[in-house]
């Protein structure tokens, strides 16, 4: 696909680009070209993408070369989305809005079929709007009714498969989505409706924790196992901001502290080596974000220091240096 779009190659070199300048191996002169270069050609294509004759209701409806471009398009922006988290929050919202609407203008929002690329962008960008939710304590785009946020579409049981894509399982991920819409909701709404959709939240997120054994041990430790791990630290998250956000629960409380307990020894568990390693630092920021003791603070900046080793991050380490000023009253 990117070396038949011109628009992905120049953002994936924009990319790469900014990878090499972390190291030390680029100037930042060629690597603002770059960047300079992939977003002009991005808003051009985004502003074609927005023309009448582009818009459908429904997918089928498209041109194939229409939506061709539509989903080179859509794969460029949500690749600066998380481009952008690793060079600071900056432009990640300007990017999941224009990503919201060209999901809604080329008709994949409400599309329900088997075309893998649309349904591979429809579930990253779900990903990441719930993700940026999470860090950054908003309400999601993607309304928590959307039908890939219920448990009945299975969106696991399809190719390609929610959880293989994303190491979360759908079901984790539309009670995720439910929580930050809830979270958005305090404070608006009467505090004690919030707190009963929110025990059927907790509920649901239990019963699935019964009947899959997601919120037990793995048992035998491997690579595929990693799989398992990255799943479970997901689920357990899913409880620490429950807890936390919803249910106001102090940092000290039992079920928080075994909750933190659980998810860093998850994390702990997944080594440095794994291919998976870089994922944990959507935990590691959940974390850092409601941390209250020095203990957990000593362990997310070691975890956080071996994790820029292989992947630097600006807004990770932006994070982890407002939790330090919080809790230690100094900055990062």
């Amino acid at each position: 696909m990117a070396l038949s779009s011109p628009l992905l190659l120049l953002t994936i070199i924009s990319n790469a680009g900014e990878w090499m300048y972390l190291e030390g191996l680029l100037q930042a002169d060629d690597v603002a070209k770059q960047h300079r270069t992939a977003l002009q050609a991005l808003q051009k294509a985004i502003g074609l993408a927005h023309q009448p004759s582009s818009r459908t209701s429904d997918l089928s409806g498209t041109s194939p070369k229409a939506l061709d471009v539509g989903l080179d398009t859509l794969g460029a922006v949500l690749m600066q989305v998380t481009n952008s988290y690793f060079l600071g929050w900056g432009p990640v919202q300007y990017h999941l809005d224009a990503a919201s609407h060209l999901i809604q203008e080329l008709g994949i929002s409400s599309f329900k079929g088997d075309d893998f690329m649309s349904s591979f962008l429809l579930q990253r960008f779900i990903l990441l709007d719930v993700w940026s939710a999470m860090l950054q304590n908003h309400r999601p785009l993607l309304p928590s009714g959307h039908w890939a946020l219920q448990p009945e579409a299975m969106l696991d049981s399809r190719d390609p498969s929610f959880r293989e894509m994303t190491g979360c399982p759908h079901p984790v991920i539309c009670i995720l989505s439910r929580i930050c819409h809830l979270v958005a909701d305090l404070g608006k709404e009467d505090t004690s409706d919030i707190l009963r959709v929110a025990f059927i939240a907790e509920n649901d997120l239990r019963l699935y924790g019964s009947t899959t054994g997601i919120h037990e041990k793995v048992q035998e430790q491997d690579a595929q196992s990693d799989y398992e791990i990255l799943a479970r630290c997901w689920y357990w998250c899913a409880h620490l901001l429950i807890q936390r956000r919803i249910y106001a629960d102090p940092w000290s409380s039992r079920r928080v502290s075994e909750t933190v307990y659980t998810l860093t020894a998850l994390v702990e568990s997944i080594s440095s080596s794994s291919k998976l390693y870089q994922k944990v630092e959507t935990f590691l920021c959940v974390l850092a974000v409601e941390a209250e003791d020095e203990v957990v603070v000593q362990w997310i900046l070691k975890k956080n220091k071996a994790l820029a080793k292989r992947t630097p991050s600006r807004t990770r380490d932006d994070i982890v240096g407002a939790m330090t000023a919080r809790i230690r009253g100094k900055p990062g």
